[in-house]
């Protein structure tokens, strides 16, 4: 039966994908159709357009790909966009509008559907439709587990008594913790634990614990093969990781104590990887209309102040660069990050119940080639399921946890990470207790830049339905990017230059509070075209908290290796509830030169023989970094483009921008670096960033973030 039913999901699935294209091509000359008659509606019409768009470029990519029997999408458009110098479209930025035109700032105003982006539009298809691979036989409805014995006969099967169990899954709490060694406490983010498999003897089973694992049909001398397995996240009050302490929040709200009339507002941050403004709007029609018709604001001025997700993460949570939380807490990859100043310790103090969703714990936000967290960092984490679901993503007997999912049983990852934040906020509601809660996806947009489409109707779903509980209407709502595309083709050309600097960000505000600080949305509205950065949603969440509840102010952090010395945070006092300076710099808000996008670059020729020495300058120092590793010693191959940025040059400095190719590799970087004229001398110390993909085929010597950017295993 397990080989039998694992032909038929492997053929429904082929008929599946080929019913999908046939429904895809029917579906879009219907819309052609019905779109001639409902122009008048601008999200309408926006959706068609768009559609259109994506649609034909697709067929031209199966055209082009039939040809050459290329099916990624770098090796589809290799050397297509990356075949000229991009910063010799620096002219036509100037007929453009600004999407921030301030005395400091000019960022220029992109069509969405800017020529630049054309080659790279797609429309998405899963790898897997995880509702049509999976048996679908659980599921998790008002804190119970219900059996679907409808669909399990509908499939095929009988259910009996025994033939579903589960168990459930756990953190390992780790004891003794200041005894033990750094190394001894580098996996503790990673361990789980399981129970014995539970019988299921009714179709609905009152749950205790937040984490489970559904097993059905135990297949005969090889317990570990089953027929169905599910994982379900739902926050529970008794039974969770933290209970004490929620039970406390609760507890504090009821009581007399609490002193307020109205309580907080909930502070719900949802993100998405790479994922700029620009692409937003491109591929997620439904979600943007959700958001502004609850009236969210855009902040078309918000930029990355480091090169990844953690970085910006750092600023936004901790108010610090990644530097200066080097001096903090985070001394090295290896070290726990329990102590640092994350403002979810503040919202803890304020009595909000906590809670951190992610869909790839490998990939984690704060764990990803780091150790993470000791003991769990927040009231409500759902790291253990996913971290069980990795467990079981490989055949029986496989010894190994495997990094990457498409499919969490018969859900897709979003599914499973919005539901278990849907059931934190339905504890808030139900024990009138506020959430701060953040949630991030990385599975479905790191490596795809059109993989955002798959996920739109989930999360406008999502938000529709918590809207219709009732819970908007207390909740900042914040839905965010950390930066744009960063790898490949698109990257380099002067529309990918501008989106990676730029990620998505809206801001809502709960009616009753616009009601009441009118100014606020004022402020807002007025920001969304100034200068900001994750560093100013920081002190926009502490704003929050100085508004509503009595804990003190952040103060700065001692430097732990020059001991009472504080680390100031360098980008104070200003948040989006207050107008920001109309003459914010990039360094006023805490952004790298390397990552500003205020200023216009200027032409310069690629035969400019000093784009070339910029280059060598550069690579120069990067070997340096490479001496004493397993990678060889890298070579520029060709120079693809280059300009110098008017701003950064002083009298007797220019700030050249130059992109080249290495070899061996042929990878590609992108260099900020000073020249100094009146000794004809480059900066030591330039930004080089990596703009084409990793190939991990290159980097099986080394296990180090930094190294592998740059490595080329010899």
């Amino acid at each position: 039966m397990k080989i039998y039913g694992k032909l038929r999901n492997r053929f429904s699935l082929s008929l599946a994908r080929n019913f999908y294209l046939v429904v895809t091509c029917a579906v879009s000359f219907y819309l052609v159709c019905l779109m001639t008659f409902v122009l008048n509606d601008d999200y309408q019409w926006n959706l068609f357009k768009s559609s259109d768009k994506i649609a034909q470029n697709n067929k031209s990519i199966q055209v082009n790909n039939s040809k050459s029997g290329e099916t990624s999408e770098d090796k589809s458009f290799k050397g297509r966009a990356s075949s000229g110098n991009y910063f010799l479209q620096v002219d036509r930025l100037k007929n453009l509008q600004r999407i921030v035109d301030t005395p400091a700032c000019k960022i220029p105003d992109f069509d969405v559907w800017d020529k630049d982006v054309f080659p790279f539009l797609k429309v998405a298809q899963p790898d897997e439709k995880c509702n049509e691979t999976h048996y679908n036989w659980s599921f998790v409805r008002n804190n119970k587990l219900v059996i679907n014995r409808r669909q399990i006969e509908r499939d095929g099967y009988r259910l009996y008594k025994g033939f579903c169990c589960y168990k459930f899954v756990e953190r390992v709490t780790l004891s003794n913790i200041e005894a033990r060694t750094i190394s001894e406490l580098k996996d503790a983010d990673n361990l789980i634990k399981y129970s014995s498999c539970i019988d299921i003897n009714n179709e609905e089973t009152e749950l205790h614990h937040e984490f489970i694992v559904v097993e059905c049909g135990s297949i005969k001398f090889i317990p570990v093969a089953v027929r169905y397995r599910a994982f379900h996240a739902s926050a529970v009050v008794k039974g969770s990781q933290k209970s004490q302490n929620v039970e406390k929040k609760i507890l504090h709200w009821k009581s007399e104590d609490a002193g307020q009339e109205r309580l907080p507002p909930n502070v719900l941050i949802f993100g998405l990887d790479s994922t700029s403004r620009l692409n937003f709007r491109r591929n997620m029609f439904e979600t943007r209309r959700f958001l502004e018709n609850i009236g969210a604001v855009e902040m078309l001025g918000y930029t990355k102040v480091g090169e990844n997700t953690f970085p910006n993460f750092v600023a936004l949570s901790a108010g610090y660069s990644e530097d200066d939380l080097i001096k903090v807490c985070y001394f090295s990859k290896l070290t726990p990050q329990d102590k640092c100043p994350y403002i979810s310790k503040r919202f803890d103090s304020a009595n909000y119940i906590t809670a951190h969703s992610e869909d790839a714990p490998t990939f984690a936000i704060y764990n990803y080639l780091k150790t993470g967290f000791v003991q769990q960092p927040v009231d409500f984490n759902n790291r253990p399921i996913m971290l069980a679901a990795q467990d079981y993503a490989y055949p029986p007997f496989y010894v190994g946890r495997s990094e990457a999912m498409k499919c969490i049983g018969q859900q897709t990852n979003d599914e499973v990470i919005l539901a278990y934040v849907e059931s934190v906020l339905d504890i808030g509601h139900r024990n009138k207790t506020p959430i701060y809660s953040v949630s991030w996806s990385t599975e479905g947009s790191h490596g795809n830049s059109n993989g955002i489409q798959l996920v739109d109707a989930t999360y406008a779903n999502f938000f529709k339905r918590i809207q219709e509980k009732g819970y908007l209407d207390n909740t900042l709502l914040i839905f965010m990017g950390d930066h744009g595309y960063r790898y490949g083709p698109f990257r380099e050309t002067i529309l990918g230059y501008y989106e990676d600097k730029l990620p998505n960000m809206w801001i809502r505000l709960p009616p009753w509070i616009k009601e009441e600080f009118p100014e606020w949305q004022t402020a807002l509205e007025i920001n969304s075209r100034r200068l900001s950065s994750p560093f100013t949603m920081y002190w926009t969440l502490n704003r929050i908290l100085e508004m509503f509840s009595s804990i003190d102010p952040p103060h700065d952090s001692i430097n732990a290796n020059l001991s009472g010395k504080l680390v100031p945070r360098k980008h104070t006092l200003q948040n989006f509830f207050e107008i920001l300076p109309e003459d914010n710099t990039c360094a006023d808000v805490g952004i790298p030169d390397d990552f500003c996008a205020c200023y216009l670059p200027q032409q310069v020729l690629l035969d400019d023989p000093l784009l070339r020495k910029a280059a060598l300058a550069a690579l120069e120092s990067k070997n340096q970094d490479l001496i004493n590793s397993p990678c060889a010693p890298l070579q520029v191959k060709a120079i693809t483009a280059g300009t110098v940025v008017t701003k950064f040059s002083k009298d007797l400095v220019k700030r050249f921008i130059v992109a080249f190719t290495t070899k061996p590799g042929d990878f590609t970087f992108e260099v900020e670096i000073d020249y100094f004229m009146g000794n004809s001398t480059f900066n030591a110390q330039p930004s080089v960033h990596r703009i084409s993909a990793i190939n991990k085929e290159h980097i099986t010597c080394i296990k180090d973030s930094k190294l592998e950017l740059y490595c080329y295993c010899a």
